[in-house]
């Protein structure tokens, strides 16, 4: 699986947290501006930095637990002489979606039988 295709799949959860930074940073601008206080743009610019490095951190760890099921699918997908007797050396499910998929693939097979 190339890292484009997989960031698209994932623009809901990276839209998620900007809007999810950009509410916590204009909750912090108004309790500190309520306080009488100046606001600190390097605490802002210290909350974006953290919130996209937690957000890489886990996109990346997400897409290393899925690399390896998906590229083995891409190679069945290209595999001239495809059938269903490749599903049982398929590698373990990572995901309830990957499981869901191969219940129904599997279950497709013994359709065809």
């Amino acid at each position: 699986m190339k890292l484009k295709p997989f960031i698209k799949d994932r623009l809901y959860f990276i839209f998620y947290t900007v809007l999810l930074v950009s509410l916590l940073i204009i909750a912090y601008a108004l309790a500190v501006l309520e306080a009488g206080n100046h606001i600190s743009i390097s605490n802002i610019i210290y909350l974006i930095i953290l919130a996209f490095f937690m957000m890489l951190i886990f996109l990346a760890a997400d897409y290393i637990r899925q690399y390896r099921f998906l590229n083995q699918l891409a190679r069945m997908k290209q595999e001239p002489g495809l059938s269903f007797e490749y599903v049982d050396a398929f590698r373990d499910p990572l995901t309830n979606e990957q499981k869901l998929w191969m219940e129904l693939i599997q279950q497709m097979n013994k359709v065809t039988i």
